[in-house]
């Protein structure tokens, strides 16, 4: 199975149009074509893509709405992972965002993970009193070593910016990560699944002991908030509160 540093594969990123507001869910088309930069060759006996989702996010200002969809994309050599994590939410292995209306265009951000490695959440709009809105698609990975790997959208003119703040295709961790670990004791360390609330900017995370087990973080909790002084070069640490 590929190692959690270099699973995720961007295939493709092109900012356009459209500021979004909130959430609604519809229907799926069973029949849906998944996109060509997603068509891989099929496993005996299943598709290779399949779509398992799909919603549509409004603009609050009429602006444009954008369409989310989600996938269910097995490459080749994943059969041995397809018998653990062939089920919701782990199978939802791919994800595109497309302008809704637009049917010609091709999906202005399309990604995907290995199966058994990582999968994505339902993207979805965070209103934030001082940026706006910002537009995440959720990325979970099953092991350690991924600190975040949420894509974020910042309203950029008239369409959206991806910030870094996913995980780099070698692995590495978005900057703010480093600086958060610096506020730890020696031997302590954050192993995965940082978790932030984008309306706030806040996050948290429980700290590992150098010797504690992936299950069983011993070394407390540390709360952080971020900051956005420019959304290209991304987040930055405001200040962070450990606690043992």
């Amino acid at each position: 199975m590929p190692s959690a540093s270099w699973a995720r594969q961007t295939i493709r990123r092109i900012v356009t149009a459209g500021l979004l507001a909130a959430a609604m869910t519809g229907p799926v088309a069973a029949d849906r074509a998944c996109p060509a930069s997603l068509a891989v060759s099929e496993q005996p006996g299943k598709p290779a893509c399949q779509l398992v989702a799909e919603g549509t996010l409004h603009s609050s200002l009429g602006n444009g709405d954008v369409v989310y969809r989600l996938y269910r994309w097995l490459a080749a050599g994943d059969e041995a992972a397809s018998q653990l994590y062939d089920v919701a939410p782990y199978h939802n292995t791919a994800v595109t965002l497309s302008r809704a209306g637009a049917a010609d265009e091709a999906p202005f951000f399309a990604a995907h993970y290995w199966l058994g490695v990582a999968w994505f959440e339902t993207p979805y709009l965070a209103r934030n009193a001082r940026h706006g809105e910002f537009l995440v698609v959720p990325g979970r990975y099953t092991g350690t070593g991924s600190f975040v790997d949420d894509h974020v959208f910042v309203a950029a003119g008239s369409g959206w910016s991806e910030m870094r703040n996913s995980q780099s295709e070698d692995g590495a961790a978005p900057p703010w990560v480093s600086q958060l670990m610096a506020r730890l004791p020696p031997h302590h360390g954050l192993w995965k699944g940082i978790r932030i609330d984008y309306s706030t900017l806040t996050g948290s995370s429980p700290v590992w002991r150098d010797g504690d087990g992936n299950c069983c973080p011993s070394g407390g909790e540390i709360r952080f908030r971020l900051r956005l002084a420019d959304p290209q070069t991304g987040f930055e640490l405001a200040e962070a509160h450990y606690r043992e």
